[in-house]
Parts: C-alpha cells; sequence; structure tokens
C-alpha cells in the first residue's frame, strides 16, 4: 500500500478491510491500526473495481438480514409499490429481497409492463 497516514490520528499503519453490509455486497475501505478508524474519514469508500477483494481483510459482520423470497444472507429493503408508479409508495408493505430475487422482481416486472406475460 501506497505510503498514507491516517486522518484521524496520522499513523501510517493502514490496511484494506471489507465488510459484508446488509444487501451481501461489500464496502472496502482503509482501516487505521492505530486507531482503529477509516483512515480517510467516514463514509469514504473504495471502489471494488480498483482492488482485489480477496486480499482485504474481512470484518464481521453481525446477523445480516435475510431474503423473504429465498432465505440468502443479505438483503435490502424492496418497495413492493414503486415510487414511479404510486405517488403514495411509502404506504405500501416493504420487503426484504437479496440482490438476485430483487434484480428478478425487476425483470419480470418491466416485462410484463412491457406486454411479455409469460416472461
Amino acid at each position: 500500500m501506497a505510503r498514507e497516514c491516517c486522518n484521524h490520528c496520522g499513523c501510517s499503519w493502514l490496511e484494506y478491510v471489507k465488510r459484508k453490509i446488509s444487501n451481501g455486497t461489500y464496502q472496502v475501505w482503509i482501516e487505521c491500526q492505530g486507531c482503529g478508524k477509516n483512515a480517510r474519514g467516514a463514509g469514504i469508500l473504495i471502489a471494488h473495481d480498483k482492488m482485489i477483494l480477496e486480499d482485504c481483510r474481512t470484518l464481521p459482520s453481525d446477523n445480516l438480514p435475510r431474503c423473504e423470497r429465498c432465505d440468502a444472507e443479505g438483503s435490502d429493503w424492496h418497495h413492493w409499490g414503486p415510487r414511479s408508479v404510486f405517488s403514495d409508495a411509502d404506504s405500501w408493505p416493504l420487503g426484504r429481497l437479496c440482490l438476485r430475487c430483487h434484480q428478478l422482481w425487476h425483470s419480470k416486472m418491466l416485462a410484463y409492463t412491457n406486454g411479455r406475460v409469460d416472461a
């Protein structure tokens, strides 16, 4: 890693780390081994295409929410009433879907709205 210092404490002992977040994907940042904070500042993450995830130390992820459709670990909230269709979208129920199921739902709905009901 290039010589970089922590924005918080000035320490140069830094390490790439990753943590799986609620939707099952990873966030990657540079952690200061001196103070334990994100060396570049809170919320400053690193794009995944700039590094190999396997080279990062994995931090534990506590109790990731499961997909309500397939029970996969990691999910995001899904609006059953899309904002683009319903002006009262927030009054519609929410459900937890993993990325795969969420993408499947959107592709099926897009096919349906384009007249391909059998998609």
